[in-house]
């Protein structure tokens, strides 16, 4: 599986416009102007605009048509967008963009993921500084029941980007009727679970 992901998070540079293609799909040019902050030769942080143009298509078009006019912090128009390219046969990879009500940070962060998950034994918390399985990838989940959850924390702004990735004919299906019973009889709910996965395929 070859995995392609973009992130651009942003303030829009003038409001999206829908048009249709003769065949009726949905298109919206926008403008994203994304700042980028770097040290210099003596240590201090510049601040640089880069400004983006991003097409988009078919639902996501209507959704930025839609959203885009209305900041989630209710300071002008701003949009997170993010764009994945998979090839798989299976697996499913979600990418969610959150808005912290609350400044927290990246330790705070990892505290309620742990809290959260730290007695579900097929939820796994991936997020490394380095390495090839820095987010949660479906390929590595192939034939395992479970779902790896990561994020990324803008320090420029409160969003978070939460990526999460199961297998859909094991953990979406199969595997998770298989834990369902388990839970029902009142039997050890990884019984019968236990494969390590399809990795490397």
């Amino acid at each position: 599986m070859n995995l392609n992901h973009v992130q651009l998070a942003g303030r829009l540079t003038r409001d999206p416009e829908i048009r249709y293609t003769p065949a009726g799909v949905a298109i919206t040019d926008i403008g994203i102007a994304v700042n980028r902050f770097s040290k210099d030769d003596q240590g201090e942080t510049k601040e640089s605009t880069d400004f983006i143009d991003v097409t988009a298509f078919g639902k996501t078009a209507e959704i930025i048509q839609e959203l885009g006019l209305e900041s989630p912090n209710g300071h002008g128009s701003n949009i997170a967008f993010s764009a994945t390219a998979v090839e798989a046969v299976r697996g499913i990879l979600v990418t969610a963009h959150v808005f912290l009500s609350d400044d927290l940070s990246e330790k705070d962060l990892w505290k309620i993921y742990r809290a959260a998950y730290q007695d579900e034994p097929f939820m796994r918390i991936v997020k490394e500084s380095q390495g090839i399985h820095r987010y949660p990838n479906p390929k590595i989940l192939s034939g395992t029941n479970y779902t790896d959850v990561g994020f990324e924390r803008d320090p420029h702004s409160r969003r978070v980007v939460v990526m999460s990735a199961l297998d859909n004919l094991m953990k979406g299906a199969a595997g998770q009727a298989v834990q369902a019973l388990n839970i029902r009889f009142g039997w050890d709910e990884r019984t019968g679970l236990d494969f390590p996965g399809l990795y490397p395929i």
